[in-house]
């Protein structure tokens, strides 16, 4: 007999952080630093046979820089720490196939930048604007990774 447990907090926190990705692409929301939100767990592997590659949790496009962000998205509630954001997003920017990515939103010319996106007073936030986190600040500057701020509250309705 196999038992399934139910841990209440991680795949809920997850389950809500996706319901919200979903509604910033439904409602097409759009910040004036990282454009229009076109894209929202976009897996990263190139065939069925991949397995695990991940997922990129937010996409959006800039329409005035030709720029597509790939974010790294965390609610306000989240815990994670702002180290393993932009780990995250890294790696995944990492492995992405740009060309592959490119035409299937038939944007082959954009430049392609990886960000954390997180809501204002999130534990993110406030790690970005400590002074405890200068070395975190510099590694996300060192990588090319952006910084966004989501400030407005995301709408978890399904």
């Amino acid at each position: 007999m196999v038992k399934h447990i139910h841990k209440e907090g991680a795949s809920n926190s997850n389950r809500k952080e996706e319901i919200c990705a979903r509604n910033l692409v439904f409602t097409s929301h759009t910040g004036a630093k990282y454009g229009v939100m076109i894209g929202y767990q976009i897996p990263l592997k190139n065939s069925n046979a991949d397995k695990g590659a991940g997922k990129i949790y937010l996409v959006s496009y800039h329409a005035d820089s030709n720029t597509i962000f790939l974010h790294e998205f965390k609610r306000k509630e989240s815990s994670e720490t702002l180290l393993r954001c932009l780990l995250e997003i890294y790696t995944y920017y990492s492995i992405l196939d740009r060309d592959k990515f490119l035409r299937d939103f038939n944007l082959m010319d954009a430049a392609v930048v990886p960000s954390v996106l997180v809501c204002d007073g999130s534990r993110q936030h406030e790690h970005y604007d400590g002074d405890d986190y200068s070395n975190v600040r510099a590694l996300m500057e060192r990588l090319n990774i952006t910084f966004h701020l989501l400030e407005e509250s995301c709408q978890e309705s399904s």
